[in-house]
């Protein structure tokens, strides 16, 4: 079992640094493709694909960050059927899913 990692937004990983993951977190790219192709791309599809992979555990991890970061997608995601445990939601999620800052730089 994988732990989650996190992020901070002033980090800056390379890869010569041990710190940085083989494996990086997919769940942006996971979120704005649920969110960009609504349609076109199910849920059930991507983890049905991820089970084919062996890749279904982080999957499922992962779209419990993209529902935790846009609550939009918890309606077609949920969450709370998925493999990932109660306490894991509650208390690992949230610091392993950084909010999406809009920021206004004045020239």
């Amino acid at each position: 079992m994988s732990t989650p990692l996190v992020y901070r937004a002033d980090q800056q990983l390379s890869i010569s640094d041990p710190a940085t993951p083989l494996n990086p977190p997919i769940w942006p790219h996971l979120a704005l493709a649920l969110l960009i192709w609504k349609e076109s791309v199910p849920v059930a599809e991507v983890l049905e694909l991820a089970s084919r992979l062996g890749q279904r555990q982080e999957i499922e991890r992962d779209l419990t960050i993209a529902v935790h970061v846009f609550p939009e997608l918890a309606g077609r995601a949920h969450p709370e059927k998925m493999a990932v445990p109660q306490w894991e939601r509650k208390f690992a999620v949230p610091p392993a899913a950084p909010r999406p800052v809009l920021v206004h730089y004045e020239q």
